[in-house]
């Protein structure tokens, strides 16, 4: 059974290639001559069935950030029993550039070993569907890329892959985000009061910066400091831990578990 816990993690990722051929023989007793590519390829499709079909995985999600222009990036790390990430999950909205994401990097050793786009772009009549995927060496180096597009998102599975130039998915995002740096540091950036709800606001400074919301449960001696003085803290860094809830009507939310001003 799945379980969505709440995480900070840092990985270090490596970014190189080489190929030779490979003869062996066919069941008919003929001699096949195969790439390394297409020996590397086999051997990665295999490693990405295992991992998707393992229903024991540990999920770990990171803050649910948002824009004032409804964007939103949200990332989940898959885990195994010995704690060990397999698969890092990154969804995100980008209303500026009419494009929505899921992001997949497959990890083996804290490196990507495959990464796996699928994404629309364009506006309402004009959009597209694309799925692109890249394969790669023990050293992160690209060794294989192929997409396919349609107009229709339910017709992508019945279109066959087209080899395309080396693509590297970067996975620096979505490791900014579990790891709560740069664009995606947790400073206070106030509070927000709906009804009987109280949410500490983390994120971004600006007009446009990405933000994220906690529910409070309870006001701490800090959560009372910076209600009573907003303005003087703000952009002040803070530490939070925090639990992501579903209710049963689907509605998710996220509770704060505890926070802490980094000095």
């Amino acid at each position: 059974m799945k379980q969505f816990l709440s995480f900070s993690i840092i990985i270090t990722l490596l970014v190189s290639c080489g190929q030779n051929t490979n003869s062996q023989l066919n069941n008919k007793g003929d001699i096949v001559t195969s790439t390394a590519t297409e020996q590397a390829e086999f051997k990665i499709e295999k490693m990405i069935s295992e991992t998707e079909l393992n229903d024991k995985l540990v999920v770990m999600n990171s803050l649910y950030f948002t824009k004032s222009d409804l964007s939103s990036i949200e990332v989940f790390a898959y885990l195994d029993k010995q704690n060990n990430i397999l698969k890092i999950e990154e969804k995100f909205v980008d209303v500026a550039k009419n494009q929505s994401s899921t992001n997949t990097y497959y990890i083996h050793k804290n490196k990507k070993y495959a990464t796996k786009e699928r994404y629309s772009s364009g506006k309402a009549k004009n959009s597209k569907y694309t799925e692109r995927v890249s394969f790669y060496d023990n050293n992160e180096k690209v060794i294989l890329s192929k997409s396919r597009s349609t107009i229709f998102e339910e017709d992508l599975e019945a279109n066959n892959f087209i080899n395309i130039p080396f693509y590297d998915c970067p996975i620096t995002r979505a490791m900014n985000v579990i790891n709560q740096v740069g664009e995606f540091e947790t400073k206070f950036q106030g509070f927000v009061i709906n009804g009987p709800d109280s949410y500490l606001l983390v994120g971004e400074s600006g007009d446009n910066g990405y933000v994220s919301s906690l529910m409070i449960q309870f006001h701490t001696a800090l959560t009372k400091k910076l209600l009573n003085n907003q303005e003087k803290f703000l952009g002040t860094k803070l530490k939070v831990e925090y639990q992501k809830m579903t209710e049963g009507s689907g509605f998710e939310y996220q509770i704060l578990l505890s926070s802490e001003e980094i000095k």
